[in-house]
């Protein structure tokens, strides 16, 4: 019955769908630029709560103090797969095909018991019940500690709704051939979908029966995804949200689709914190944000024009971050209205340095300021806790300045100065050697 999944999209394909696609409006929020101190490909991006956020792929960076500061943590596979945090110290990463897990925080990292037979896209949990889609679907019920291959397959991504119970893995677009029992054939191309009521033990694809096709066949409006899906996200029991080469929308568990938008983009990822507010993203730094389900999309400006967004992900209501390529993280946090883009290819980053390296008793920072600015210098340890305010909000003129630091009470150890002014931002790493 594999083959009949997708037949409407070829036949009312052609006929249009329910409505007419929305074209996304320009949002007037603005970008603020800070730093992550990475050029790395950041493809996954997970959080809890206000402060603590991780971004993995070329590397692995963690912030607990919501992005203002970030430590790159060494020694942790290189991942093209999704990261999942279940706290602040328990996480997964999927990596071709094996799956490693932290329990410190991300400082060290060991495979698990399951050895996946192909490689795995996404992962997701809620509880102790997690779930790998890839090549083949995976679950585990004890934490991550122990998974095993479900039926079914797997493929780009899965979302669960609240229940816990209706789960959808949607993926690639595939070549259809549909043969009716009257004769003729009917090719399209339709993106792959499967489909979990029982909390994922079973797992199971769509289909029409040939009594039922030709009724659906004469509807006008019902259409399935052309495209292959790169994200999805639901909203309620039967609401899947999928974004690829556009946005498409099911209210009914994915019996039925209408396209919201296309774009002239690859769409990568898209989140729900709640039912009504949602953003999506993808190439060319572009985001989309709705407050209506989903139903209509307004673009956002984001100040990136080369850095594509892979990953968004919200740790409650108001608090998200996005992900992407040249080490691009950006956050919000007011829901979705307005983000703060933290970034190391910024053109607001102040030119600076410390100097002696390591760090003696004449220890200084030096900075140009390209105009008058109120400047703050602080330091901070690895782990982001400011331990010495050097400048507070201080008026200082257009040029070169030198600003001796006191580190007499600092242990050994690796620091960071932050400069910040109203535009303008660096954070500098240096040691402190123990004599």
């Amino acid at each position: 019955m594999k083959s009949i999944i997708f037949v409407l999209i070829s036949i009312l394909g052609l006929a249009g769908t329910a409505t007419a696609q929305q074209q996304p409006q320009n949002d007037s929020q603005g970008w603020v630029r800070l730093f992550t101190g990475s050029a790395a490909g950041l493809n996954a991006v997970n959080a809890h709560g206000d402060d603590t956020v991780y971004a993995s792929g070329g590397a692995l960076l963690r912030s607990i103090d919501g992005g203002t500061t970030w430590q790159t943590i060494g020694n942790t596979p290189v991942t093209t797969g999704e990261m999942f945090f279940t706290d602040d110290t328990t996480g997964f990463i999927v990596s071709g095909q094996q799956v490693y897990r932290t329990i410190d925080g991300g400082q060290a990292w060991s495979d698990t018991t399951l050895d996946i037979a192909g490689a795995g896209n996404s992962i997701l949990f809620q509880g102790d019940t997690g779930w790998i889609a890839g090549h083949f679907i995976y679950r585990t019920t004890d934490g991550g500690k122990v998974w095993h291959q479900e039926n079914g397959e797997g493929n780009n991504c899965i979302a669960f709704a609240p229940d816990g119970m209706h789960g959808y893995i949607m993926g690639d677009a595939h070549y259809w051939t549909w043969r009716p029992a009257g004769g003729g054939e009917v090719s399209f191309t339709a993106a792959f979908l499967e489909r979990t009521t029982d909390g994922g033990v079973n797992w199971d694809e769509p289909y029409y029966d040939s009594l039922y096709l030709p009724q659906r066949m004469s509807t006008v409006g019902y259409t399935f995804i052309p495209w292959g899906v790169l994200g999805v996200a639901t909203t309620s029991t039967n609401t899947i949200i999928a974004v690829g080469g556009g946005i498409a929308k099911s209210m009914d568990g994915g019996d039925n689709w209408d396209t919201i938008l296309t774009s002239e983009v690859t769409l990568y990822a898209v989140c729900f914190p709640d039912s009504m507010h949602g953003t999506a993203v993808g190439g060319n730094g572009l985001i989309l944000h709705t407050t209506d389900g989903g139903n209509t999309w307004n673009k956002q400006n984001s100040g990136l024009t080369s850095a594509a967004l892979y990953s968004v992900v919200f740790a409650d209501s108001l608090h998200g971050y996005a992900s992407g390529s040249q080490g691009a993280v950006i956050k919000t946090t007011d829901g979705g209205l307005s983000w703060v883009n933290i970034s190391p290819l910024s053109d607001n980053m102040i030119k600076g340095t410390v100097f002696p390296q390591p760090a003696s008793a004449n220890t200084s920072i030096a900075y140009n300021l390209p105009e008058p600015q109120h400047v703050t210098l602080s330091i901070q340890n690895i782990t982001g806790i400011n331990v010495a305010n050097v400048l507070v909000g201080q008026l200082q003129s257009a040029g070169l300045h030198t600003i001796p630091l006191d580190i007499r009470e600092l242990s050994c150890g690796t620091y960071f100065v932050r400069i910040q002014t109203e535009k303008y931002f660096n954070v500098i790493k240096f040691q402190v050697i123990c004599e």
